[in-house]
């Protein structure tokens, strides 16, 4: 994962580069975004997690509708009929 960032509207911003073709194990048919609270809030004990499905060749995603000021377990991962590879794991506070 190359880039997180967070825009004005709150949302995350999750830049990634295509993965190599000596790294792919078959056609790359889109990638996995998995989030998940690092931190949890006393208001929700449970946290707040999730995932969406990117289809190739997408290499960005808008995380919108999650709830701010919360630290995230962010990753992404390449899939192919074969399943999905490794991932790459980043942090982010949402503030407030």
């Amino acid at each position: 994962m190359d880039d997180l960032e967070i825009d004005a509207s709150g949302c995350v911003k999750i830049k990634w580069h295509e993965i190599s073709e000596e790294d792919r194990n078959g056609v790359i048919l889109g990638y996995k975004i998995y989030y998940r609270t690092a931190c949890f809030p006393e208001d929700n004990p449970a946290g707040y997690s999730g995932h969406v499905d990117i289809m190739a060749p997408n290499t960005d995603y808008k995380l919108c509708n999650i709830p701010p000021g919360w630290q995230y377990h962010i990753s992404v991962s390449g899939f192919t009929q074969g399943g999905s590879g490794p991932s790459s794991e980043r942090e982010i506070f949402t503030g407030k």
